[in-house]
């Protein structure tokens, strides 16, 4: 066939041949790129209904776009035979680096190996998230780019058969040694089969062996149903410790024993990442192990502290304008339509926010003066900002009418107003326009790339719901009717990223509040929040809910840095998302970084009670307790009643030493559970033992279901060790999420010295 042209591919070269199918490398002539062209025998392409059957699949595969899954150009026919028109990737397969590093008598690096792994991990991950199992992952069908990286072939071709294909070279190569012991008794498979069939891989690319053989058919069967494999470091003595766990995990037989996710595998080899290449590169084999205790821990110590400024824009400088967007009034007949004006008011803010020119203060500041008298002279004031952004908005069915205005507020001038007729179908032009509008006065330009209608736009009735979800989780009182008009958005237009985001957000916070198991909640959550970045990878607030995830419910410290770092690099003057990397800079022990990240949040968003209370606990954490102090206090101005206020203030005076003051402030808090911990630690240093006793049983009685780690904190205050660990231990079973604060925890010094305290540490694969 070389020569020839199929279609509109020239048939270059023959680039290999299995029993999948023959592969040639070709010429697009229409749009002129390399490609390959995969025939598909005859065997597998003779039912049509199988061929629409792939087709849908390979469709949605290529509709992942992602770096590790190979992109699937186009399916076709001809003279009889179908072929598929895959990417081009010019660096062979992972199977011959394989063989030519055992030809070599070389070893892979385990850098390498473990990098593979990941990539190999992710992309799977993604096609799992579209319910799609590959069935067939193998070193023949990942193969590397011209840079070094991994990308999966053939998804969805192990589908197309309708029995299990045997093959074999020798005796141990082929598709049978890569299957899951499930897939080679013909049962029904999950995505834990290709987990099964990654860590086969793994084996692999560490010792340049397969880990089952057999010298036919049913004796390598017999293999991977019935006989575990030879520990790696038998093959190749530097294997480290953690690769082989995660290698074990992956092959266990147990269906519940393995991994369940392909992200939790993601989560191990990252861990690793460091460490891999120190070990091929650094370290002779005997300190192996160590390297690959500590390594993670460096990552973790060195990639944090390098990131949690990088993304972060600096403080506005002179030239830089500052601009708060004031809720716009609802003039409309129906006062139920007040979710519209706010939501028209948020989504200027936000366009107006990408602009590296502006300082915007956040929603949660400029709309605390929503419904109130105060002049617009004062909430500058309050804002620390020159301009003010005020309208109002007047809809009647599909009719809309917005009047905009601009205020200097130093010289009380109209800078500029407008009216705006219009309807709802063209809402996110008019959105633009007035946005345009403002930085032509203000002697500005709009970034046209973050400004687009692409993240914003969708249909008006979908944009309708998603502003009543938003409404209702903004008002933090009925998360289930929100998660109602999210779904609702997203049956109208699944694509629409930023429901996707607030349902993620409902779902997290459900999980928190109780109102849904915790596990169920934060997989919804990440799940939702993945097809979030699918449809927008750009969409800073769905990498920074990713990397709350990360950090609230899988501790996973690695992943929530690189989710926040891309998040600020994306929006760097989200308040949210400053107050997202500042609490895990408080999980690492970074307290200055922490403070720092804090304060400017509190900079974009100057009322927030919760801000200046995380100030406050942040200063604690750092020894800076008159800083804490007033923190806590300006906190409380804002909100007298926000909730672990008083408690948090107690404890500040409890570390000065100020025992009076820090009774009367616990009793001041209005919440029981606050209250109380607050009482069983201040009584118990004022040497009231049977008071303080007498609280923390209250606390236990009543919340410890949701308190553990509070409990544990309490026990620890008081010297009462082994009971402090039981109950870290309780809190870790049961995912506390007081536990990413454990790091410099002033009321846990009394056990930090305990060899016990390194162990679970440990466990929370947190630095010392």
């Amino acid at each position: 066939m070389i020569g020839q042209t199929i279609s509109h591919y020239k048939i270059l070269e023959k680039l290999g041949e299995g029993g999948m199918g023959v592969v040639y490398k070709a010429r697009d002539m229409k749009l002129e790129r390399t490609v390959a062209l995969k025939f598909l025998p005859p065997a597998l392409a003779s039912s049509p209904d199988d061929i629409a059957r792939f087709e849908h699949e390979a469709r949605a595969i290529s509709a992942r776009n992602h770096p590790a899954i190979a992109t699937i150009h186009d399916i076709g026919e001809a003279d009889g035979s179908t072929f598929i028109v895959l990417e081009f990737i010019s660096g062979g397969t992972l199977k011959s680096t394989v063989q030519r590093a055992r030809s070599e008598s070389a070893d892979l690096p385990l850098a390498d190996v473990v990098k593979f792994g990941i990539q190999i991990a992710e992309g799977l991950a993604s096609a799992h998230r579209a319910g799609i199992i590959h069935r067939d992952v193998k070193s023949d069908n990942a193969m590397l780019t011209a840079e070094g990286n991994v990308k999966l072939a053939d998804f969805g071709l192990a589908k197309l058969q309708n029995a299990i294909q045997v093959t074999r070279a020798g005796s141990t190569v082929g598709t049978a040694a890569y299957m899951s012991p499930e897939q080679m008794r013909g049962e029904d498979v999950d995505v834990r089969t290709d987990i099964f069939s990654l860590g086969v891989v793994l084996y692999e690319l560490t010792t340049k062996h397969l880990p089952f053989r057999g010298e036919h058919d049913a004796a390598l069967a017999y293999s991977i149903v019935n006989e575990e494999p030879r520990p790696a470091a038998t093959l190749r003595a530097d294997t480290p410790d953690g690769l082989w766990r995660v290698i074990e995990r992956c092959l266990s037989k147990e269906l519940t024993k393995r991994y369940q996710t392909a992200d939790e595998v993601v989560h191990d080899l990252r861990n690793l990442a460091l460490g891999a290449g120190g070990v091929a590169k650094t370290f002779p084999a005997s300190r192996s192990r160590l390297v690959w205790i500590i390594a993670p821990l460096i990552l973790l110590l060195g990639a944090t502290g390098v990131y949690l400024f990088k993304g972060v824009s600096p403080p506005p400088g002179p030239d830089r304008k500052t601009i708060a967007v004031l809720p716009f009034v609802n003039m409309s007949s129906d006062p139920d339509q007040e979710y519209f004006s706010d939501g028209l008011s948020e989504e200027l803010l936000n366009v107006l926010a990408k602009n590296p020119g502006l300082r915007v203060t956040s929603r949660t500041s400029s709309f605390s003066f929503k419904a109130t008298d105060t002049d617009i002279k004062t909430i500058a004031a309050k804002l620390n900002v020159q301009h003010i952004l005020e309208g109002s908005v007047r809809k009647s069915g599909n009719a809309l009418r917005v009047t905009a205005q601009l205020i200097d507020v130093e010289t009380d001038a109209h800078l500029w107003s407008e009216t705006y007729d219009g309807t709802v179908d063209n809402i996110f032009a008019l959105q633009d326009t007035i946005s345009h509008a403002v930085a032509e006065v203000l002697k500005i330009v709009l970034l046209t790339k973050e400004t687009g209608t692409r993240q914003r736009g969708t249909d008006p009735e979908a944009y309708n719901a998603y502003l009543l979800g938003k409404h209702l989780y903004d008002l933090q009182e009925d998360w289930k009717q929100a998660a109602r008009y999210f779904r609702q958005a997203l049956s109208i237009d699944s694509s629409y990223a930023p429901a996707w985001v607030g349902l993620s957000r409902t779902h997290s916070s459900q999980a928190n509040d109780g109102s849904v198991p915790l596990h169920e909640g934060y997989q919804d959550a990440r799940l939702e929040a993945e097809e979030a970045l699918a449809l927008d990878p750009d969409f800073a607030e769905a990498h920074a809910q990713i990397g709350w995830i990360k950090r609230r419910y899988d501790w996973d410290w690695i992943g929530a840095d690189a989710s926040f770092q891309r998040a600020l690099e994306l929006d760097p003057g989200n308040a949210e998302v400053l107050r997202g990397a500042a609490g895990l800079a408080r999980t690492l022990g970074r307290f200055d970084q922490a403070i720092a990240l804090m304060r400017r949040a509190i900079e974009l968003d100057p009322v927030s009670p919760s801000l200046y209370g995380g100030l406050g606990l942040y200063c604690w954490y750092a020894g800076m307790l008159d800083e804490s102090l007033a923190a806590h206090e300006r906190s409380l101005q804002l909100n007298p009643q926000f909730t672990g206020g008083h408690a948090s203030a107690g404890l500040v005076f409890l570390q000065q030493e100020k025992l009076d003051l820090a009774r009367a402030e616990v009793l001041k808090e209005a919440e029981p559970d606050w209250r109380l911990y607050g009482l069983a630690l201040v009584y118990h240093a004022l040497g009231m033992k049977p008071e303080s006793d007498s609280a923390l049983a209250e606390l236990i009685r009543g919340f410890q279901d949701e308190d553990a780690y509070q409990i544990a904190e309490i026990y620890a205050y008081r010297d009462e060790a082994d009971k402090a660990f039981e109950w870290l231990e309780r809190a870790y079973r049961q995912r506390d999420g007081g536990l990413p604060s454990i790091k410099g925890n002033p009321l846990l010094r009394s056990i930090e010295k305990d060899h016990r305290y390194a162990a679970f540490m440990k466990q929370m694969r947190l630095p010392l």
